[in-house]
């Protein structure tokens, strides 16, 4: 999987090896712009599953002993999170074309759920504006 996105998204390099990557990005861009997706995706239900099944690993790994905080902090430095972090720009080539609207929509919620996760670790927690706007 993650020897297909081998093309990094910089301008001085042809391509680069996944774990030379880094995966942060500027606010505004897309998670999982900092590498191309160069070969075929899987089945989307299969690469939303995947991806959905890594992210709840790192979540369980690293929730307090009450269940009450999940350490993010710790998430963004484990290197499960970097895989996982690749392993998203498989997104970047997945056909919706064949799903149904119930395949959509659970493909659409789980990569949703995982994405803010991602968002959180990479980015940080939203800040007090956005909070603001929910209340």
């Amino acid at each position: 999987q993650q020897q297909q996105a081998a093309a990094a998204v910089r301008s001085s390099a042809l391509y680069a090896l996944v774990a030379e990557c880094d995966f942060a990005v500027a606010r505004g861009q897309p998670l999982n712009s900092h590498l191309t997706w160069v070969g075929p995706a899987r089945h989307a239900s299969q690469v939303a599953a995947d991806l959905r099944g890594a992210v709840l690993a790192l979540y369980d790994a690293h929730l307090s002993a009450d269940g009450g905080r999940v350490h993010y902090g710790a998430m963004a430095a484990d290197p499960r999170f970097a895989a996982y972090a690749h392993a998203t720009c498989e997104l970047q080539q997945v056909d919706l074309s064949p799903l149904s609207r119930e395949e959509l929509m659970a493909l659409f919620i789980n990569t949703y759920n995982a994405l803010i996760i991602h968002a959180h670790c990479v980015l940080g927690p939203p800040g007090p504006g956005l909070l603001a706007r929910v209340r």
